[in-house]
């Protein structure tokens, strides 16, 4: 008599994804960091950690050690979805306050 719909047997894909793939989540989140100078230290020696001069903030970028983490889409697929070669910029880290 009815029939069931077809949109509900299907699994629906996320509103938003990041270019790894993944759904995209908007989250601040704050911590306080006691040792701020050893925490600098550390991202100094990171390859997959950048100070951007132009917005005051550190960038955790897909590159160097984050290659080895796995996504949703490879390194090379996130890669190949850029318009110009570029960094891709997993996260922002703002050591301001």
């Amino acid at each position: 008599m009815f029939e069931e719909s077809k949109i509900f047997q299907k699994e629906s894909e996320p509103l938003s994804v990041t270019m790894t793939g993944e759904p995209y989540q908007p989250a601040r989140i704050y911590y306080q960091v006691f040792q701020k100078h050893a925490v600098l230290g550390r991202f100094r020696r990171l390859r997959c950690i950048d100070f951007d001069k132009t917005q005051n903030r550190w960038v955790w970028l897909y590159q160097e050690e984050a290659k080895n983490l796995k996504f949703t889409k490879s390194y090379r697929a996130a890669q190949s979805r850029w318009v110009e070669p570029k960094e891709l910029i997993l996260n922002n880290l703002d050591l301001s306050q």
